[in-house]
Order: C-alpha cells, then structure tokens, then sequence
C-alpha cells in the first residue's frame, strides 16, 4: 500500500469501491475475493502488510442518526484510531491509511 492512501468516504461507501456497492458499509481487508470469486472487500490492502485481515474492518454509515461507525471484524492485529479533529457535520469522511 502507497504511503498516505486516502480515502474517501460518504453515506453511500468509499467512492470509487471494489464491491461497486452503496449499502452504507467500506469494507477493508487483504483479499479481492472470496473462494466463489465474489468482491470480499471495496479496498484491498496488500496481505504483504502484516497484520491486515482478509476482511479487516468495517466503516457504516448510519442513516437514522447520521454517524459514521469502524468496527474491527477480529481478522488480523486490530483497528485504531486517530482523530486529528472531531467529525460532527461532515458528510464525507477521508480516511488516511498507513503503517504504524
């Protein structure tokens, strides 16, 4: 993975997704497909980055109360989190990703 990927996300999904999917959900993990050859995640993260699952995290939007939440799926060493600013009001969410 390139140093300093962003990513940008909205109620929808990430923008410009692998799965081609608007159900809300940014799935992110090591592995383009499953074993049927189905899109497994919308950003594939190079399993040569150690620690990364092969369904990694989950960032959803919630349209009831318009909140974005990242929940770890348990595949790989864990999700954190670091906020520079606080994200009330923001409608599009850029997600920066890079090795810790």
């Amino acid at each position: 993975m390139p140093k300093n990927t962003t990513l940008q996300i909205n109620a929808c999904g990430l923008i410009g997704s692998k799965r081609n999917k608007s159900d809300g959900c940014t799935i992110i993990g090591s592995q383009e497909a499953n074993q049927s050859g189905e899109v497994f995640n919308d950003f594939v993260i190079s399993s040569m980055d150690t620690g990364i699952g092969k369904r990694h995290m989950v960032i959803k939007y919630n349209m009831d109360n318009r909140n974005y939440y990242l929940r770890d799926l348990g595949d790989g060493s864990g999700t954190f989190v670091r906020l520079d600013v606080p994200l009330v009001g923001i409608t599009t969410v850029v997600l920066k990703l890079f090795r810790s």
